[in-house]
């Protein structure tokens, strides 16, 4: 057993110092796990508990499997909208990478061509910045 001062230094292990409760081995005298006729059998006690836990999960049962099948149901819408975005995104890409190419292949075309003329294409826009999250006006 750990000698555990009590009072005002409550819950310190002497030549330790504070020990958390949660850490604290329970302490019981042996007057407290018996009875005037000997000890406690729990394991009639402990039948009952298990009996009526699983009673408490047989009732509650339904409700698991509705919320689970809600579950289940809504992953699936998500993956679904997922999916459709990411191939809408896919598409806009490959669109924007295909005018980019055809505005490059352009803006060449029309340097080599036009022999020291001023080109009509617009140089390309700059690279995008980021937005400053500062809204004070």
């Amino acid at each position: 057993m750990v000698p555990v001062a009590g009072g005002h230094k409550r819950g310190q292990v002497y030549g330790r110092g504070k020990v958390p409760s949660h850490l604290m081995p329970l302490v019981y005298d042996s007057d407290d796990l018996s009875t005037a006729s000997g000890p406690v059998d729990m394991r009639e006690q402990v039948t009952l508990l298990n009996r009526e836990l699983t009673q408490q999960a047989e009732e509650h049962r339904p409700e698991v499997q509705a919320l689970s099948d809600q579950h289940a149901a809504q992953i699936k819408r998500l993956q679904s909208s997922f999916d459709t975005k990411t191939a809408e995104f896919n598409r806009w890409k490959s669109t924007v990478s295909q005018m980019y190419s055809f505005m490059q292949n352009m803006q060449a075309g029309s340097a080599t061509s036009s022999a020291g003329m001023t080109s009509l294409m617009p140089p390309p826009p700059p690279p995008p910045q980021r937005f400053s999250t500062d809204l004070r006006m």
